[in-house]
């Protein structure tokens, strides 16, 4: 699921969007769109989302891959296992 309002943005991923849509998606739920920093794609994984997408951030140097894939293994999920 891409929020093409916030793509490119670095303003923070939609997590009402995700949160919205996360029940009706049985698979792997991919977010992106809107992530500026790591806290972001922590809280894209709390929101539901199975992965995420970092492109820019990644890119510009904002987020390192290092530091995104640490902050998702050290969060709590809201989602059940």
């Amino acid at each position: 699921m891409t929020s093409i309002d916030r793509d490119g943005t670095g303003v923070g991923p939609d997590l009402d969007l995700l949160r919205s849509v996360r029940p009706a998606v049985p698979g792997l739920l991919m977010a992106a769109g809107g992530i500026g920093e790591v806290r972001d794609v922590a809280a894209a994984a709390a929101a539901g989302a199975d992965g995420v997408v970092i492109g820019r951030a990644l890119y510009d140097g904002a987020v390192a891959f290092s530091d995104a894939s640490a902050s998702v293994r050290s969060s709590p999920s809201d989602r059940p296992s």
